[in-house]
C-alpha cells in the first residue's frame, strides 16, 4: 500500500548534498508490506481423481527397495525354530537401529576363574612356543626343511650378491697396488 503523506510536518530533511545539487525534496511515501495468510480452502479443495485405475499403475510401477529386503528377511526368518527365530529378530532389530540386549549375568567368582584358566592356557602356548612347538607339542619346524640342498643353495646364494660386481684376478690386485 502506498501512502502520500499530505501534511508538511512530515516533510523531508534537506541535506548538504541536496541544497549543493540544487534538489527538490521529494514527495514522501510509506510503503507497508503485509504478509498473505494462507486460506485453507486452498488444502481442502484438491481436484477428485478421475482415473482411479492410473494412480494403481503409477504405484505398482513404485518399487521400494528397502521394504522389499524386509519382506525378504521376515520371509527366511519363518523357517527357523524359535529359539534360532529369536536370536535372528534380535539381530534383524539391531541392524535396524535398536540398542543391544544387555549381556546376561555371570558369577563374578566363575568369571574370575575363567579368566584365570584364559592366562593360564596363554601362558602354555608361550612357553611350547618359546620351545619351537605348537600348541599341541609338535615342532614347528622339522628337519627336512633343512636338508642339505637347501644348505647348499643358501651357501651359493650368499655370493649371489657379489656376482654383480664379479671378481679380480690377482694380475690385476697387483697392478692396482703398485699404481699406488
Amino acid at each position: 500500500m502506498n501512502k502520500t503523506c499530505a501534511n508538511n510536518s512530515l516533510s523531508v530533511i534537506p541535506t548538504k548534498a541536496m541544497l549543493l545539487c540544487g534538489q527538490n525534496a521529494p514527495q514522501f511515501t510509506a510503503t507497508v508490506f503485509e504478509k498473505r495468510k494462507p486460506s485453507r480452502a486452498g488444502k481442502n479443495n484438491k481436484k477428485p481423481n478421475l482415473n482411479p485405475t492410473d494412480d494403481h499403475v503409477d504405484n505398482a510401477e513404485e518399487f521400494d527397495i528397502r521394504k522389499a529386503r524386509n519382506e525378504v528377511l521376515k520371509f527366511g526368518l519363518s523357517g527357523f525354530q524359535a529359539v534360532e527365530k529369536e536370536k535372528a529378530q534380535v539381530a534383524m532389530a539391531i541392524k535396524l537401529g535398536a540398542k543391544p540386549p544387555k549381556r546376561e549375568y555371570k558369577n563374578y567368582k566363575k568369571l574370575q576363574e575363567e579368566q584365570k584358566q584364559e592366562k593360564e592356557s596363554q601362558a602354555a602356548e608361550e612357553s611350547f612356543k618359546s620351545l619351537g612347538k605348537k600348541a599341541s607339542g609338535e615342532a614347528l619346524l622339522s628337519l627336512k626343511k633343512f636338508s642339505k640342498k637347501t644348505r647348499k643353495r643358501r651357501k651359493d646364494d650368499s655370493g649371489a650378491m657379489l656376482k654383480e660386481y664379479g671378481t679380480i684376478s690377482t694380475e690385476k690386485l697387483a697392478t692396482i697396488k703398485r699404481k699406488k
